[in-house]
């Protein structure tokens, strides 16, 4: 793990206007790190909690997908921010950054907070957009691959901008 570069998280440096002194607000906001090694996937904390993520993906079950997100983790193109609240591993968000012209724009394939935290799903989706905007890109797509409306993924990344379906995911069961 790293700490997600400077600038890069509005939600880690910047406080409310109202409530708590800077000073204690700050020890109380969400810390963001990037997931810079497969490696990190033995902690058994964040392992847990990719286990959670992974319940809701209609696609890919942990610890099935585990050996895969692991090699993405270590390919270039696959970027990974977790969040940490109240010293525990609480969210974790997964974007593919472009690396061939068929999707030629950054792609977040996984966003999960445990729990409702306001604060942290803040943080992380700031994360995301900070290090997309910061690689030069002013659009990104977001695959809603969980059981979530596409209302709730709308509202977890609307500080980015305006959102519009530009297409749709649909399973078919062959010979059903």
């Amino acid at each position: 793990l790293e700490p997600a570069p400077e600038g890069q998280t509005k939600a880690s440096t910047e406080a409310p206007a109202s409530g708590p002194s800077k000073r204690s607000r700050r020890a109380s906001a969400p810390r963001i790190a990037r997931i810079v090694s497969a490696e990190t996937l033995e902690h058994p904390e964040i392992d847990a909690l990719f286990a959670k993520m992974f319940e809701v993906d209609p696609f890919a079950q942990w610890p099935e997908a585990k050996p895969e997100v692991a090699a993405m983790l270590s390919a270039s193109g696959t970027v990974a921010f977790l969040a940490i609240a109240g010293g525990e591993a609480v969210g974790l968000a997964m974007l593919q950054m472009p690396t061939n012209t068929l999707l030629p724009i950054p792609s977040v394939s996984h966003f999960f907070v445990d729990g409702r935290r306001t604060a942290v799903k803040a943080a992380l989706t700031d994360a995301v957009v900070d290090f997309i905007a910061g690689s030069g890109y002013t659009r990104f797509v977001a695959l809603n691959s969980t059981r979530a409306t596409d209302k709730a993924w709308r509202k977890a990344f609307r500080a980015a901008g305006s959102a519009k379906v530009v297409g749709s995911v649909m399973e078919f069961t062959i010979g059903a």
